[in-house]
Parts: C-alpha cells; structure tokens; sequence
C-alpha cells in the first residue's frame, strides 16, 4: 500500500467525521429551533388570552348575575333578551377566536388548558342549551370553539 492510498483514506476518514458533526450541528439548531418555537407560541397564547380576558370577563360578569353559579342558560328565557344574547355571543366569539388559534397550532392548548380550562368547560356546560338553538339557525356556527371543549374535556378526562 502506497502512501497515497493512506492519504487517500485519511481523506475519506476526515470526510465523514465532518459530515457527522455537521449533522449533529443541524440536530442541536433543530432542537433549538423547536424549542424557541414553543415558547414563542406559549408567549402568544398568553398575551392573546390576556387581550381578550377583560372584554368576556365583562360578558360572563352581566350573565353570571342573571344566570348565577349552578344555574344553566335557558335559550327560552333569554330569546327576548338581546343585551343577554350580544353578551354571551361576545363570549362565545372570543372563546372561538382564541379556540382556531389552538385548533391550527398558533397557541399553547396546555397552557390555555391551564389557564382557563376548567372556566371553558363550566361555561360550556352553562351555555349548551343556549348553544343548541343557535346551531339550529346555523349548523356551523362555533364549530372551533366545539372541537377546543372536546379536546379540554380528554385532556381533563371529563365525559
């Protein structure tokens, strides 16, 4: 074996090292990539909910006084009441809003899991009947916000 035939596979040994360690390197800037990702998505799913929280805070408030903890929506008692109705459609919209965020992966759905879960499906549970005859005039309506409650409820193990 001649000395260009030990160079020659020196060469090749080099050669494969370095292809190695840069696919390490792109590994770790993956990695990195990942994890930047979701905290910037954890970071957007927090200042969203807190743009937010203020405005159906206001609309669950005005509800909460005419429907109190443990009492359910009835559409038959509100029908004739369009202050109510703007007020739990103003909720129902930013819970929607914030919902197709989650849905298409813009947001943290555990972080808004643990955030405000539980309120979510209390509300949900509070809102149903009232959910019920607005899905009558239009199938469709809420349909994010529908899947967000369902994919809490597995998270939360509530049937």
């Amino acid at each position: 074996m001649c000395i260009l035939d030990w160079v020659y596979k020196f060469v090749i040994i080099i050669t494969n090292v370095v292809i190695c360690y840069g696919v390490y390197l792109a590994g770790k800037q993956l990695n990195s990539f990942k994890a930047d990702n979701d905290l910037r998505k954890k970071q957007a799913t927090i200042n969203f909910y807190h743009s937010i929280e203020q405005c159906f805070m206001v609309s669950l408030r005005k509800i909460r006084r005419k429907f109190p903890t443990g009492t359910l929506v009835v559409y038959k008692k509100i029908k004739n009441n369009p202050e109510l109705r703007s007020d739990i459609n103003n909720y129902l919209n930013c819970m929607h809003n914030i919902a197709t965020g989650i849905n298409h992966g813009l947001y943290d759905i555990d972080l808004f899991n643990k955030m405000s879960g539980k309120l979510a499906l209390m509300w949900h549970i509070k809102l149903e009947d009232y959910l019920r005859h607005t899905r009558l005039a239009n199938p469709t309506i809420y349909l994010e916000y529908e899947r967000l409650i369902n994919e809490l409820k597995n998270r939360q193990r509530i049937c």
